[in-house]
């Protein structure tokens, strides 16, 4: 962490990391062409006349997507979160192909293209752009190449720089020096003066808040020519409950058919091992602090509570290790079929039952214990304001190996900017997790 003497000496950042910059760039125009190569495939394969010459005439105008994506801030995009990015790359694609279309049509070429494969085009490329850079953060985000230094300064320097050590991806690697350093972050209250002398020596200064975390979607407002933040509490507001409940009962309704069809053989799966019952329910607390059952389905032994007690007793590591968590990272309760539930995350399907009556949404704080509610402290009245999620930002921010304090802080942090773009970018994750077995198991 920087110390205020070093901050003295004038400072000028490097450029822009341009390695970065170069490596996004490219997967986006990789991408872009492979969602085109796809959609004419698909096209073609569906008995459509497709002229290739007439599509490569195209090419150059691909270089469009870049600029706009660059003119939304994502080269290099460094501290940009994973949703912010989603909202904008959709932006600037729909942009874009809205370009094109104004451009075939004023040219009277528009005609001579397929609108189908317009509109494939068009889907693939939200899709795969996001995708593809996904994929070259989880390969490269780790290496020395990626990303910008950034000086951490202030009583907050340890925390912001372990947060910064856990998130690679953000591409904002903490260095002890000011030199060669991408930007400054000021990690805690500093005096007006040191402040505005750290604003003109550093090209990019980012400033943590006093209070409030909910500022993922927070706007500038200027009060008279002074500058203010507006910090709303979007998982709050009436437009946006109504807007994410529509979107609980899409996705709600889909995980539903899910666990119609693959409840004849876990049903079968469960009652040839142990003969036991099907489902589980738990009570737990929900919206408003009213109670309801979590439905899942049944992973351990009918005579579990005598199997763990056994356990427990010729185990005492087990036994401490049941008495700090109450958790076992082997659980001798747990069915071999119960297991690959939990590893694929298949024993939350019937969650979707919850989801459909309003007890839960598909994304939201993790559903607690009544036991647990003290542990929320201060933020206990915010968390009773929305519904528990089937899944949520904890669970792909580390799940198990993250602190109680960890999970409130983000529990708390999804309401204060809950968007659809944060549902989509936890749910992707989510999904990604589950293909990988990353679930309890």
């Amino acid at each position: 962490m920087g110390t205020l003497g070093e901050q003295r000496t004038y400072i000028r950042a490097r450029p822009l990391p341009g390695l970065t910059a170069m490596a996004l760039l490219l997967s986006d125009l990789l991408c872009l062409l492979l969602a085109w190569a796809l959609a004419l495939a698909l096209r073609a394969g569906t008995g459509g006349s497709i002229d290739p010459s007439l599509y490569l005439r195209l090419l150059p105008a691909l270089a469009l997507f870049p600029f706009l994506y660059g003119a939304f801030g994502l080269y290099p995009g460094l501290g940009v979160h994973p949703a912010l990015e989603l909202k904008r790359l959709s932006g600037g694609t729909a942009l874009g192909f809205l370009l094109l279309a104004a451009g075939a049509f004023l040219s009277k070429s528009g005609p001579l293209y397929s609108r189908l494969s317009f509109l494939l085009a068009f889907a693939l490329a939200l899709f795969l752009v996001p995708l593809g850079r996904a994929l070259l953060r989880h390969l490269f985000a780790r290496k020395a190449w990626w990303g910008g230094k950034v000086l951490v300064v202030g009583a907050r320097g340890e925390e912001v720089e372990a947060l910064l050590r856990q998130a690679p991806g953000l591409g904002l690697k903490p260095t002890p020096t000011p030199e060669g350093a991408y930007a400054l972050v000021v990690a805690g209250s500093l005096p007006k003066e040191e402040a505005l002398a750290l604003l003109e020596r550093f090209p990019r200064v980012l400033l943590l808040p006093e209070v409030g975390e909910g500022l993922l979607w927070a706007e500038v407002r200027d009060l008279g020519g002074v500058g203010a933040l507006e910090v709303r509490q979007n998982g709050l507001l009436p437009g946006n409950l109504l807007l994410k409940r529509g979107l609980d009962l899409l996705g709600g309704a889909g995980l539903f058919l899910l666990f119609l069809l693959l409840l004849p053989p876990i049903a079968l799966a469960l009652y040839l091992e142990d003969g036991g019952p099907l489902f589980y329910r738990h009570p737990r607390v929900g919206q408003g602090g009213k109670r309801f059952f979590v439905l899942k389905f049944r992973t351990m032994r009918k005579d579990g509570d005598e199997v763990l007690k056994r356990h427990l007793e010729a185990h005492p590591g087990a036994k401490e290790e049941w008495e700090r968590h109450r958790k076992l990272k082997e659980d001798p309760r747990v069915l071999r079929v119960g297991r690959w539930l939990r590893k694929f995350s298949l024993d939350e399907l019937p969650q979707a039952v919850n989801i459909l009556k309003g007890e839960m949404s598909l994304v939201g704080p993790r559903p607690v214990t009544e036991e647990e509610l003290p542990r929320y402290g201060e933020a206990l009245p915010l968390y009773l304001k929305v519904k528990p999620g089937l899944t949520g930002l904890w669970q792909v921010s580390g799940r198990n190996g993250l602190s109680y304090e960890r999970r409130v802080a983000l529990d708390r942090y999804y309401v204060q900017n809950w968007s659809p773009w944060l549902d989509l970018y936890i749910l992707a994750r989510t999904l990604w997790a589950a293909l990988r077995g990353e679930g309890a198991g």
